[in-house]
């Protein structure tokens, strides 16, 4: 097992995987014929989880804030916080 960041990120993630999974067992229950990947004795095995960084945010202060995003792209300044503003504000 692979040590993860504990972020909601991550967790978000792999909420969504537990929650697909869970459907899935559920389809099997309901139509145990399924698809034929789904019948005989490895019916419920299911990809690995894989956790895909999509990069974070530091709000810094003094409305500026630091990004790291994939591709090792990394923002500091004024600029980031107004990337920072389009991301998260609702």
């Amino acid at each position: 097992m692979k040590n993860l960041p504990a972020t909601a990120q991550v967790a978000a993630q792999q909420g969504q995987y537990l929650a697909d999974c869970f459907n899935r067992m559920e389809e099997c229950e309901k139509n145990p014929e399924g698809p034929l990947r789904f019948r005989g004795s490895g019916r419920h095995r299911f990809h690995p989880f894989r956790y895909k960084h999509f990069g974070q945010f530091a709000p810094l202060g003094g409305e500026q804030a630091a990004a790291q995003l994939p591709g090792d792209w990394v923002s500091i300044g004024r600029s980031t916080q107004w990337l920072w503003y389009s991301v998260y504000a609702r």
